[in-house]
């Protein structure tokens, strides 16, 4: 399993976890993400990417839906995710229980972009896309 953070410009986060995920993982990522939080200016838009990602587990589920119920420093949020049925269903019920109009799950990248948008500058729009297609430059 890998996660990593990137902040390259903006209000902008991408983070991209592949693999199976877990609690003990991603509380191993807070740190790097605490630090790059504590360098944004005003609240955060995540662009997250789980094209990759296995199933997870219940523990990790639950604990990834206490972090989305408590986040106040997010404006927005997409995670894209593969075509798969199953981790579609998965992904969207803990997006849907975590609740917000601003948080979206995506298999279509361009769809997800179009979601951010709004809540983007013209330097974060970039950056956006530079996110989302480095991961299929290397799929």
């Amino acid at each position: 399993m890998v996660v990593t953070v990137e902040h390259h410009v903006g209000r902008l986060v991408g983070i991209r976890q592949t693999g199976k995920v877990t609690v003990a993982e991603l509380q191993s990522s807070f740190p790097e993400f605490q630090t790059i939080a504590g360098r944004v200016n005003g609240r955060m838009v995540l662009a997250t990417d789980w094209r990759g990602m296995r199933l997870l587990d219940r523990e990790t589920t639950e604990f990834l839906l206490q972090i989305m119920r408590s986040d106040e420093g997010v404006e927005a949020q997409v995670v894209l995710i593969d075509e798969s049925a199953l981790m579609g269903l998965q992904i969207r019920r803990l997006f849907r229980d975590g609740g917000g109009e601003h948080r979206a799950v995506f298999d279509d990248p361009e769809l997800a972009e179009r979601f951010l948008m709004p809540y983007l500058d013209p330097m974060e729009r970039v950056a956006l896309r530079n996110f989302i297609t480095s991961y299929e430059e290397a799929a």
